[in-house]
């Protein structure tokens, strides 16, 4: 992302038959730079980056031994003894899994979703994942 943003916005009423469309333009000045742009990513970002997401491998390998010894995904606090101690899972949610990432992981009867969000990225990076162990990078659309 840019350090000046344009955005517009529509907004379209209608009133029976009748639409009418109304628009604004907004500029956004110094918006705040993402920490994981491909072109602009630093080597101490990448780094992080690289620690988040073996972080995210090893809760999909987690909750694979643990539902093959229990017929049942983990909860959070069910994988501690089967993560490398490097990663934090932590009694509470919101814990940072590594420095600045943190976990939020979800089981039900038929699977688990988790996120491994940067907290420190204005732009909102994550790892995602579930039970298949495809694992999905995202951010909130800008």
């Amino acid at each position: 992302m840019s350090a000046s943003v344009l955005a517009i916005m529509a907004l379209v009423m209608t009133n029976g038959a009748k639409a009418t469309t109304y628009a604004m333009t907004v500029e956004l000045q110094n918006a705040p730079a993402c920490l994981h742009d491909e072109k602009t990513e630093s080597a101490e970002q990448a780094a992080r980056k690289r620690s988040a997401l073996g972080a995210t491998r090893a809760i999909n390998t987690a909750e694979s031994r643990y539902a093959a010894a229990n017929k049942r995904y983990g909860a959070q606090g069910d994988l501690a003894g089967l993560l490398d101690p490097r990663y934090n899972l932590g009694a509470d949610p919101g814990t940072e899994i590594v420095p600045g990432f943190t976990l939020t992981l979800d089981v039900s009867e038929k699977g688990y979703w988790f996120e491994v969000k940067d907290t420190t990225d204005p732009c909102g990076f994550r790892f995602i994942s579930n039970q298949q162990g495809l694992i999905f990078t995202a951010r909130p659309i800008q």
